[in-house]
């Protein structure tokens, strides 16, 4: 007898969920001290090992590798995620990880409020 599974959510087709990703170029706009954005082409995916864009929906990095480990097979990473509903996520443990490795003081402040993997928040 077939095992049974869990259905999978409907997605809509990805044309139809436009996210309006736009690439974050060094440029400062001097009307509004931010810096400027570019529309997301093939050819800036195609180029670009690191990704960060904003969308709709929020801020979202890509990747072809694993930032601070790049002897660490980035499938290593997605067999590690954890899961919540229809998506995957890094697990709590890579974050951690991630964060550590980036050296940036911003992701210093996030690591003194994020949980320990146990539970609790980190005491670094």
């Amino acid at each position: 007898m077939p095992e049974k599974t869990s259905p999978t959510p409907a997605r809509k087709p990805l044309k139809s969920r436009k996210s309006h990703a736009r690439w974050i170029g060094e440029e400062v706009d001097p009307a509004t001290g931010l810096e400027t954005t570019h529309a997301v082409t093939a050819e800036f995916v195609r180029a670009t090992r690191l990704m960060m864009l904003v969308t709709d929906f929020g801020f979202l990095d890509v990747f072809d590798y694993v930032p601070g480990f790049p002897e660490l097979s980035v499938q290593e990473l997605f067999d590690s995620a954890e899961q919540s509903g229809a998506y995957r996520y890094v697990s709590l443990a890579w974050l951690r990880r991630l964060k550590r490795a980036s050296g940036r003081p911003k992701d210093q402040l996030d690591l003194a409020n994020l949980p320990e993997a146990g539970g609790g928040v980190a005491q670094e």
